[in-house]
């Protein structure tokens, strides 16, 4: 178990001021305390086994651990960190670089939905609704992402970073680096009316360098940062003095 000077540690370094996307981050983590703050007093056992369910699963159920899922993006994110670093090196490949960050993004997208699926549970806590983790499990993040956006409890500080346009065509590999216009092209699903019917068409989109490098991405690894950060301070809260300087990152 760690110490409080540890989980102080490790709260710091997600939060490290030259973090992309910090404001934003920063926000996510103070929003989805709150919400854990009022889960907490609906019902606190079964608030704190649905948010330690992510790593060490459930009492009937450990298999619904998704450490692997965040030791894998983990491990992947710091190869793609590690291959930047040598951005001024001759053999420093963008193409390769690029495929690299689309990987990171789609690993941590699916971060993501796996902790949606907790935040669907503490949303139907906060509601006096009935939850089953292991049905949730098996949702879909679409739904799940509008199970939350529809809900009486504002959670758009965190659902807003998902991009699920870009997620989907990643998922069918129709997200690519496209070297000759030096932008990210993907394709969409959308509706459209010909002929007085709706049919559905592809459609191609595309995101800037910047744009994916400085917004998408940094948003979809900060929304399962910030769920790792609240986390924390859920552990710190007993520690008066650790808890207020954890507190203070987020002014």
């Amino acid at each position: 178990m760690d110490t409080p000077q540890q989980f102080l540690s490790n709260y710091q370094g997600i939060l490290a001021e030259d973090t992309t996307g910090i404001a934003e981050l920063k926000n996510a983590t103070k929003g989805l305390n709150e919400h854990f703050e009022k889960a907490l007093e609906r019902n606190s056992e079964e608030t704190y086994k649905i948010i330690a369910s992510l790593i060490v699963g459930l009492d009937d159920n450990k298999d619904i651990s998704d450490k692997e899922a965040f030791d894998t993006f983990t491990s992947y994110n710091k190869r793609t960190k590690e291959y930047l670093s040598n951005k001024d090196n001759a053999m420093f490949d963008k193409l390769t670089f690029a495929d690299m960050a689309i990987k990171d993004f789609t690993n941590a997208f699916e971060l993501d939905k796996k902790i949606l699926v907790r935040l669907v549970a503490i949303d139907r806590i906060l509601n006096d609704k009935v939850y089953d983790l292991n049905d949730l499990y098996f949702q879909p993040a679409g739904r799940l992402i509008t199970e939350l956006d529809q809900s009486h409890n504002d959670w758009g500080f965190w659902t807003t970073l998902l991009d699920r346009r870009v997620r989907n065509a990643a998922s069918h590999l129709d997200f690519y680096y496209d070297e000759k216009n030096y932008e990210f092209m993907g394709k969409e699903t959308i509706k459209a009316t010909i002929h007085g019917h709706r049919v559905k068409r592809i459609n191609k989109f595309s995101i800037s360098p910047e744009q994916f490098l400085k917004e998408t991405l940094p948003n979809a690894i900060n929304a399962s940062q910030s769920f790792g950060a609240a986390g924390i301070l859920l552990c710190l809260k007993p520690h008066s003095e650790y808890y207020e300087k954890a507190m203070a990152y987020l002014d």
